[in-house]
């Protein structure tokens, strides 16, 4: 009997001790069990120590903050040569108990032989209540005519949508990516950045979603789903102007690599963010 899959979790922590430990929660609970955890901390956070409990985890403190690509690409870096997957984990998104079953059963499928990064639907989490809030927090992400991306059905009652087949999105959250090695390995940037350091943080699973559909598939299964807290914050208009400005400049640069017909779109952008933030 052919062996199961190894997939390695690779989870970026930036002071979110408390969200990380629900997370790993979940993660205990999988009825999958050939899977292991490497957190990279750019936090040098010495309490999560006691996450070594779990034996499937390794902790890589990082001695500055690096940003969300480069950890992501150390985590990568670092994963098991064996492994056939790689799950791109945030901290404040949950697996429900079949979630990584059920995604490693279906990739093994040869109608799935070509998917780059699977998804599912995330749905809104209530952390303080610690229970779903039956609200959408991304369908995958989409673009508007002129340009601007947006996480489709955000903030959405769950009910608003009845999904049952498989799609594809135009890009994949950042929150849950879970990817093929062979593909990631098919676009690496330098030989070794899957996502692109010039991304501080912000827009960058965007501009690897559109890097990987150059030659594979992105795919969005509803037929099961996790769940995502949205730790940063919610309105936009409350975000430090730096990184507004950050999240814009990101934009124009994915725009300039992929897009032009969006540049316009993007400069105008960009200097009002600047302006008025």
């Amino acid at each position: 009997m052919k062996d199961s899959p190894k997939v390695s979790i690779v989870i970026v922590n930036y002071h979110n001790k408390k969200l990380l430990v629900e997370n790993i929660e979940y993660l205990k609970k999988q009825d999958y069990t050939n899977f292991d955890v490497l957190i990279i901390d750019n936090s040098s956070d010495l309490s999560l120590k006691n996450l070594n409990a779990f034996f499937k985890i390794e902790i890589h403190r990082l001695t500055n903050n690096t940003g969300f690509s480069t950890a992501n690409n150390i985590g990568y870096l670092l994963s098991d040569i064996s492994s056939e997957y790689i799950l791109f984990l945030n901290p404040d998104a949950f697996l429900p108990y079949e979630w990584l079953s059920k995604t490693v059963n279906r990739l093994g499928q040869d109608s799935y032989s070509n998917i780059g990064i699977y998804s599912t639907p995330l749905y809104g989490f209530d952390f303080k209540a610690k229970k779903p809030n039956n609200k959408i927090d991304s369908l995958g992400i989409y673009q508007t005519w002129y340009g601007k991306w947006y996480d489709k059905g955000q903030s959405e009652d769950i009910k608003s949508y009845e999904l049952f087949t498989p799609y594809e999105p135009k890009a994949i959250c950042g929150a849950l990516m879970f990817c093929k090695k062979v593909a990631v390995d098919d676009i690496l940037i330098k030989g070794y950045q899957v996502f692109d350091q010039n991304y501080f943080m912000y827009k960058e699973d965007i501009e690897l979603s559109l890097r990987v559909k150059k030659k594979w598939r992105l795919l969005i299964d509803p037929s099961h789903y996790a769940y995502h807290c949205r730790g940063w914050n919610k309105k936009r208009k409350l975000m430090p102007k730096k990184l507004k400005v950050m999240s814009s400049q990101n934009e124009l640069k994915m725009h300039c690599k992929y897009q032009p017909v969006y540049i316009i779109f993007s400069l105008v952008k960009l200097f009002i963010t600047k302006c008025f933030g």
